[in-house]
């Protein structure tokens, strides 16, 4: 016969505090809110409808592409697109605008070599005779300046390409 042992309020205390351990483990925190400041608003001179990727330097300036604005006779009027470099409290320190015949529609972002070049390519532009009238894109060099455009390449269509 089992010999009868008086209940002990350790195991049944013990339990519910593993549960509880447990339940905090599993059920997710609410999470902090993030909190985001706009740095910068286009108004169609400066470039509009901003598609790129940002590059960010090592002083924490910015480096981007607008698809449209900032001039040029492109896109129904709307402009030819920018690249432009944003310190990092979004004020803008330059603005390099495309006009058709150097490239427009620049919606694919850049890279930046350790030198400060930016490099991209704009989805119309260049030469317009693959694609009248709006050409069939170009890859572009900016200095670190933004005032020095090399066009690398002109797309033709065929065999190279083109948009």
């Amino acid at each position: 016969m089992r010999s009868q042992k008086p209940f002990s309020a350790a195991r049944p205390t013990f339990v519910i505090f593993i549960t509880l351990l447990l339940a905090l483990a599993i059920v997710p925190t609410p999470a902090q809110a993030r909190k985001f400041k706009v740095l910068h608003t286009f108004h169609g001179k400066d470039g509009a409808n901003p598609v790129g990727v940002l590059v960010r330097d090592a002083a924490g300036d910015l480096y981007g592409t607008t698809g449209v604005g900032g001039g040029g006779n492109c896109s129904g009027g709307e402009g030819c697109g920018t690249v432009f470099k944003m310190d990092n409290t979004g004020k803008e320190v330059w603005l390099h605008k495309f006009n058709g015949a150097n490239g427009a529609i620049p919606v694919a972002g850049l890279l930046r070599d350790a030198s400060g070049n930016l490099f991209g390519t704009t989805l119309e532009g260049g030469d317009t005779s693959c694609n009248p009238p709006y050409g069939c894109g170009t890859v572009f060099k900016l200095d670190k300046t933004g005032k020095k455009e090399t066009i690398l390449h002109k797309f033709t269509g065929t065999p190279d390409g083109y948009f």
